[in-house]
């Protein structure tokens, strides 16, 4: 179940929906991380940056549009049961969020503890495909 609160422009909108499946739960915090890990050196044109993050349903997409070396500006491509009220599905609501690494790491081991209560099959390492 992925919640949360967004505001733009004025508007101030909450989500709730179960927009991941389990497989896809671990990839989020790993793309936080290799964000923050991006944000420890200095970026340049040889670092390699992380692919968009994308999942099955289509409400959430997570893309790195630009990075130094004290923050990162990710887009937040929202839609469907995402979307600000009135809005048109099929294209995402773009958010450009700004973060530091502190912000990255903070919000990977949040998303860990909270995804803590359902832990992997035995058999299966976390975030490994089924």
């Amino acid at each position: 179940m992925v919640q949360g609160t967004a505001s733009n422009n004025g508007t101030t909108w909450n989500f709730h929906w179960p927009a991941l499946t389990c497989d896809e739960w671990a990839l989020l915090s790993i793309w936080l991380r290799r964000v923050a890990r991006l944000l420890s050196h200095p970026p340049d044109a040889t670092a390699e940056w992380p692919p968009p993050l994308q999942f099955n349903e289509p409400n959430l997409r997570l893309a790195l549009t630009t990075a130094t070396s004290s923050s990162a500006t990710i887009r937040a491509g929202l839609d469907y049961e995402f979307r600000p009220p009135g809005t048109n599905f099929g294209t995402p609501y773009n958010l450009d969020l700004t973060v530091t690494k502190r912000d990255l790491l903070q919000a990977a081991d949040d998303w860990d503890a909270a995804r803590a209560a359902y832990p992997d099959a035995p058999d299966r390492p976390a975030g490994a495909p089924s």
